[in-house]
């Protein structure tokens, strides 16, 4: 594994980031040690995507003024605890982080029955956008039927007239 951080290192300096980061989004679902994660984070930073760095930092509680930057960009892009939590990649969300990881965990956890929803489970806008997916498959599906039925027609008419 260690290979491949070396690597994702050599892809940053040599101006790949993007390498870099799937390198690193891969190794990253077997180990989580803080020295990893930060890189990644340093790899979103330099790709210009501060919230996904904030969420890193914010996982392993690094805690210096361009991580507080980062923490509170994703902060803003991500209002609720939901949102935030699901941000945070998985493997980070299984293991123990910082207080402020844990401090998340404990909110979310402590819902009543009634409002607890999963939370890598985005929460319905509304009924519509639920049934949205349905009717398109439905449409779709009608759509096919009635091609497949005019074309068979056409064909029946085109060999027997």
């Amino acid at each position: 594994m260690s290979g491949a951080v070396e690597r994702a290192r050599a892809d940053l300096e040599a101006g790949r980031p993007w390498m870099a980061r799937d390198r690193l989004t891969s190794v990253i679902q077997h180990r989580t040690d803080d020295e990893l994660v930060d890189l990644l984070a340093e790899v979103y930073l330099t790709m210009l995507d501060v919230p996904a760095a904030g969420a890193l930092w914010f996982a392993t509680g690094r805690d210096d003024e361009v991580a507080r930057d980062a923490v509170a960009v994703w902060a803003d892009r991500f209002p609720s605890d939901d949102a935030r939590w699901s941000s945070i990649p998985r493997p980070l969300r299984t293991t123990d982080g910082s207080p402020g990881l844990e401090d998340l965990r404990r909110r979310l956890s402590a819902r009543p029955r009634g409002e607890r929803r999963p939370p890598d489970i985005p929460e319905p806008e509304s009924r519509a956008e639920e049934m949205l997916a349905p009717a398109l498959l439905l449409a779709g599906v009608l759509v096919l039927v009635a091609m497949v039925g005019i074309g068979l027609w056409t064909t029946w008419h085109w060999i027997w007239t």
